[in-house]
């Protein structure tokens, strides 16, 4: 992936790229040469990437700049959306340049100055390019696998579907059949110790949602919530009786860093994403109320400055990575995925790990 403002469509959404992404992002440095501004910057990276993918950048001719047709013309086709209605190669791109100089003006827009004025800014411009665009379109190296040494250890030796660790890392509850009906467990890493904590008496577990997860000083463990009629409990860490928790549409709890306050959506329109005290008092609406989109799965960053979660159709499975402030502040799309985008699990405040399935549709 290269600077975002001058990426192709094709990397923007993540597919193979050849010589004809460079012809693209040749197109984009050259129109803000010529322009003296950038051809899809907007205020986010996010809305700068939908803009390279679904608009078109102003027509020169709508700009302070005065010069040939066929100049645009050649600068509109290294823009193309399509691959395959761009210039091929860059000896076809070249070539297009240097006719230029025997391209008829009849109908160019007006001009103060002669062809032989412009024309030298012009092959100046291509050429300037031509070493500049390497440096900004080409393929950023691959960052680092944050897991490639990690140590993985086996906590069961049966079968769960969803799991969550303790926010000092002591425990670890999961959800499981293992007994019959769907329960809450609870282990102590390293004891070897497998505790069914609800012993049937969960409800209905699982859900398409998250349905188990530790309070934030890691006392209490919170179940239900991961669908619709399911309401969400708290309960000791040692176990005991369940008892209710915010709103009978309350659902997805997380914990900020520091323990004070709770992220959560509930189950009206949209799913709208709340945050509140550690107690649920003094909730906030941060995000959304449109009952087409959705919000789910909210985890908040290390350093407590964002919120993640994912936002979408899950009807369609078109979700995708977003994050947002606490405050409701400056609400950003991540991910230009439109999947089944599920779990996003923070790892330190770069890097957000989430489930989805490859481009190709493999995986969970």
């Amino acid at each position: 992936m290269g600077t975002v403002g001058y990426m192709s469509p094709e990397q923007v959404r993540g597919e193979p790229s050849d010589a004809r992404s460079d012809i693209f992002s040749f197109g984009a440095v050259l129109y803000e040469m010529l322009t003296g501004k950038r051809a899809f910057k907007r205020a986010t990276s996010a809305e700068t990437m939908t803009a390279i993918l679904r608009e078109e950048p102003p027509e020169l001719s709508d700009t302070s700049w005065q010069g040939p047709l066929a100049l645009q013309r050649i600068l509109l086709r290294c823009l193309e959306k399509n691959v395959e209605r761009r210039f091929q190669s860059a000896s076809d791109l070249a070539f297009a340049i240097e006719s230029l100089s025997g391209t008829s003006t009849a109908k160019s827009v007006p001009q103060p100055r002669s062809r032989r004025a412009w024309m030298p800014w012009v092959i100046a411009a291509a050429l300037l390019v031509g070493t500049a665009v390497w440096e900004m379109a080409r393929p950023a190296p691959a960052p680092a696998n944050p897991l490639e040494k990690a140590h993985f250890t086996r906590v069961t030796d049966f079968g769960s579907v969803e799991a969550a660790i303790s926010p000092d890392g002591r425990f670890v509850a999961f959800v499981s059949d293992h007994d019959g009906p769907f329960d809450v467990w609870l282990t102590q890493l390293g004891t070897g110790r497998l505790i069914n904590l609800t012993e049937g008496k969960a409800g209905p577990l699982p859900g398409p949602l998250r349905t188990v997860g530790f309070s934030g000083d890691g006392s209490e463990i919170w179940i239900g919530s991961g669908d619709v009629g399911l309401r969400l409990r708290l309960m000791p860490l040692t176990g005991g009786t369940p008892h209710n928790f915010l709103g009978e549409k309350a659902a997805n709890l997380a914990w900020s860093p520091d323990g004070e306050h709770i992220a959560y959506h509930n189950f009206g329109n949209g799913d709208p994403m709340f945050v509140a005290d550690r107690t649920g008092a003094n909730a906030l609406k941060i995000f959304g109320d449109q009952p087409v989109f959705h919000n789910h799965f909210p985890t908040w960053s290390p350093d407590g400055r964002w919120i993640y979660f994912v936002h979408g159709t899950p009807a369609t499975r078109e979700m995708d990575l977003w994050r947002i402030e606490p405050d409701g502040r400056n609400p950003e799309r991540l991910t230009q995925r439109n999947t089944d985008i599920k779990y996003p699990t923070p790892s330190g405040n770069n890097t957000v790990f989430y489930v989805a399935p490859d481009s190709d549709g493999s995986g969970p």
